[in-house]
């Protein structure tokens, strides 16, 4: 018999962690079928952890965009910059290889354009050039 108010079967904490864990690796390459086969636990407990996991997530993201989008944009500015002057120092060195060249010159029209386009749509800016 088990002690009033506690059912059969129930992991502890650890081993759910585990298995939370596992599941979370399994979203994004698995169905809830598969992963349900895989790991061989009932639906219920599959739905109640990959419930769980969305809130953790969700949770977890609110954390994240709490940073001001100015503070971001300023860092990927500076990040483009210092792209830029690596690029330059490469594509004015006469010892590197023409294709090495190339490409840094290549490299720096983009980090100029990404840099135009972020003063130009503000830190909204939805897409930037990668190459």
């Amino acid at each position: 018999m088990f002690p009033e108010g506690v059912r059969g079967n129930k992991r502890c904490k650890e081993d759910q962690f585990k298995l939370m864990k596992e599941i979370r690796k399994l979203l994004s390459i698995k169905n809830d079928y598969e992963i349900i086969k895989i790991l061989g636990i009932p639906n219920s407990t599959f739905y109640r952890y990959k419930s769980i996991i969305y809130k953790e997530d969700k949770e977890l993201w609110s954390k994240v965009i709490i940073e001001p989008i100015e503070s971001r944009a300023l860092r990927i500015y500076e990040t483009l910059e210092e792209s830029f002057r690596i690029s330059k120092k490469i594509a004015d060195n006469e010892n590197n290889k023409p294709m090495d060249r190339i490409r840094a010159s290549k490299k720096m029209v983009n980090d100029q354009y990404n840099i135009l386009k972020l003063l130009k749509m503000g830190p909204d800016a939805e897409y930037f050039e990668i190459v």
